[in-house]
């Protein structure tokens, strides 16, 4: 704690707080909260441990840092340790984290429900639509409002569904 700074609890500090940590250096994500990324380091390591412990190799896996209910700051956490992948679940949060984030090199994932009013807007930020769940969802994109790579999951009759 330097002096002139009380004490506070995370819970309690303002978005100014994550800006005073020093010395700053023009790297995007050097404004990142110091402890939102080493809380997202340990969780990162952990998940890296368990995806080992299956035999898997971490080169084989993409991991997509979902932001849903978090704000920038996670995101660019997110970023400060190599996860350049985020997905969202919501239109609005999507188009206000791409916004904040534009000077992050980040592939942005569509993950919630997509509805074809909402498809322009959607396409305008993520690169990845994982949720295209109508053929009339398929045919508004392929229309060229625009072709983002998408991620197909197939459901065949019968199957369990899920969304979000």
């Amino acid at each position: 704690m330097t002096e002139g700074h009380p004490q506070r609890h995370l819970h309690e500090h303002t978005n100014d707080d994550f800006f005073d940590v020093g010395a700053m250096t023009t790297f995007p994500v050097s404004s990142a909260n110091p402890e939102l990324v080493a809380r997202v380091a340990q969780n990162l390591a952990a998940l890296h441990a368990r995806i080992v412990s299956t035999g898997r190799e971490l080169a084989t896996i993409r991991i997509v840092a979902v932001t849903k209910t978090f704000g920038v700051e996670a995101v660019r956490a997110a970023a400060a340790n190599g996860l350049l992948d985020v997905g969202e679940n919501y239109v609005d949060e999507l188009e206000t984290k791409f916004a904040q984030s534009r000077d992050l090199d980040l592939s942005w994932y569509f993950l919630g429900p997509l509805q074809s009013n909402k498809i322009a807007r959607v396409a305008s930020c993520a690169s990845v639509l994982c949720t295209v769940s109508r053929i009339k969802e398929l045919e508004k994109i392929e229309s060229g409002l625009t072709a983002p790579r998408s991620t197909c999951r197939l459901t065949t009759p019968g199957e369990r569904r899920e969304t979000g």
